[in-house]
This record gives structure tokens, C-alpha cells and sequence, in this order.
């Protein structure tokens, strides 16, 4: 029979229950305080064993599990042709050893989360260097750095012209150069239309014999400035030999707008300049 301060009548002590809650948890403590490694702990695990410093780009020979700065361990072999050991652990690594090498990014990581003052440094060095080499070589670090910016806005612009070659946007207006005024076609509720670069003269004849309602497609003529387009003409075609190389010479306030601008008009109504 246990009294209150839990002890047998015999006078042998007995551990009560909240003791030995407070022994475990001290116990536990010690426990982790004992496998939480320190940075000076893990430091000898981080350092390359050729240059002795934290790894840069660290990679790791997969037949010895030794890792190096990439610049360290590619540089070991490349000076010691004849050599096919582990500059650490001299394991054998074969004919070609630099094949073993493969990159360690979850050291590196690692390295980077302890370290992160020295990924900086880094990082602010090879800025540095790099402004000094282009220096070196008769470039300005200022003016390389716009080209590049040229070079993005350049390939944005190439970007969206391959956008518009796929959707083509163009005016479709009544000719009014006819022969007859009073043959002039009454136009369209909406001028300003976009469908893709592929369509032929022939879908805008039928589109427009729809919208219109009164007259067949085969009785529909399209312009662009005084040339008579084809039905088998598609979009593209008509803006890049046709819209575009008028551009050139002349210029109408239409075309400002950098839109393809088409006219129609009844067969046999138009009337030509020359």
C-alpha cells in the first residue's frame, strides 16, 4: 500500500506518476539538445577538401559520394590528365572520371540556407568581374546592358507580329469610285472586323451577301485600292504584296490606323483611274 508521498511501508521508494513525467521530459530535452547539430558542427561537411572553402556549384563524384566546387574538382582533372582517383578519398573512378561528376543542388541549397551572406557575396563578385572583362574588352557594361533590353523589346515586337499574321484586322467599306453613283452599296452596320489571316476573298464575299441580304456573293466585287482581289486570295497575302507595298509610295488617312482597309461594290461598277 503506497502513502502520499509515494513510498512503500517497507521504506522503499516508489517513482510517483508526475516524476516520471518530469524525468522523461528532462530526459527528452537532452535527447534533442544532443542531435541538433551546430553550423561549426557541419561546417567540415560544407567545405570543398581542394580549395577549402564553402562549395560553389557543388557536385558530387557518384562513386565515392565526395563533393567539390564544381571549378575545383573540373580543374583537378583537367591539370592531372593521367589522373583517375578522388582527389579526397582516392577511390577509383575509371578512364574517363569526370563522367562520375554529377551536380549536388541539395548541398548547395543547404550550403545557400546556413550561408546566405556568402551566396550574396558571390553573387555581387561575379557582377563585378564580369563589368571588368567587358571593360577589358573594349565593351560598356551600361551599353551591353541596353542592347540586351533591345534585344527583349525587339523579340516582344517579333512575338506579337506572328499574333496578327495568325488574326488579321481590316475595314470593309462601300467603293465609292464608281461609274454609277447611284450604284453605290449601302454599308455595313459594323466597319472594323477580325478573323484569321487564312481567309479568302471568296468567305468575305459570302460573309458579306449575308450581312447585306440582297444580292448574291458571285455579284460582289472587292478592292484593294483599285486592284481587283481574286476569290482564292487569302488575308495575309493581300496585306503583305498588296496593302504593304502601296503603303510605301502612298499613303490615305485609312491607312494611319495600320489596318487593312478593303472596298466592295457591285460587278462591273467600278470605275479605274487609268
Amino acid at each position: 500500500m503506497m502513502n502520499t508521498r509515494g513510498t512503500k511501508k517497507g521504506g522503499k521508494k516508489k517513482v510517483g506518476v508526475l516524476e516520471s513525467l518530469d524525468y522523461c521530459k528532462a530526459n527528452t530535452k537532452q535527447t534533442r539538445s544532443k542531435k541538433q547539430a551546430t553550423k561549426a558542427q557541419l561546417l567540415p561537411y560544407l567545405t570543398c577538401s581542394i580549395c577549402q572553402g564553402l562549395f560553389r556549384d557543388a557536385q558530387t563524384i557518384n562513386e565515392c559520394l565526395c563533393t567539390f566546387c564544381k571549378v575545383c574538382i573540373y580543374d583537378h582533372f583537367y591539370f592531372n590528365k593521367n589522373s583517375q582517383k578522388c582527389p579526397n578519398c582516392s577511390a577509383d573512378l575509371g578512364g574517363k572520371p569526370t563522367n562520375k561528376i554529377v551536380s549536388d543542388n541539395t548541398m548547395q541549397k543547404l550550403v545557400d540556407i546556413l550561408y546566405p551572406h556568402f551566396k550574396t557575396k558571390d553573387e555581387k563578385i561575379r557582377k563585378e568581374l564580369y563589368a571588368q572583362k567587358m571593360i577589358k574588352e573594349g565593351k560598356d557594361p551600361e551599353k551591353e546592358n541596353m542592347l540586351k533590353r533591345e534585344e527583349i523589346l525587339r523579340n516582344q515586337e517579333i512575338a506579337k507580329e506572328k499574333e496578327n499574321e495568325a488574326n488579321k484586322n481590316f475595314l470593309l467599306l462601300p467603293c465609292n469610285n464608281l461609274v454609277d453613283d447611284a450604284a453605290v452599296m449601302k454599308a455595313l452596320p459594323s466597319q472594323s472586323y477580325t478573323t484569321s489571316a487564312k481567309r479568302d476573298i471568296k468567305y468575305i464575299k459570302r460573309f458579306l451577301a449575308h450581312k447585306l441580304g440582297d444580292i448574291n456573293w458571285e455579284d460582289i466585287e472587292i478592292y484593294c485600292y483599285d486592284q481587283r482581289l481574286s476569290d482564292n486570295r487569302d488575308l495575309s497575302y493581300i496585306f503583305t504584296m498588296i496593302w504593304k507595298q502601296h503603303k510605301m509610295t502612298k499613303l490615305k488617312p485609312e491607312e494611319e490606323q495600320r489596318i487593312l482597309v478593303l472596298h466592295y461594290c457591285k460587278k462591273g461598277t467600278f470605275k479605274s483611274d487609268t
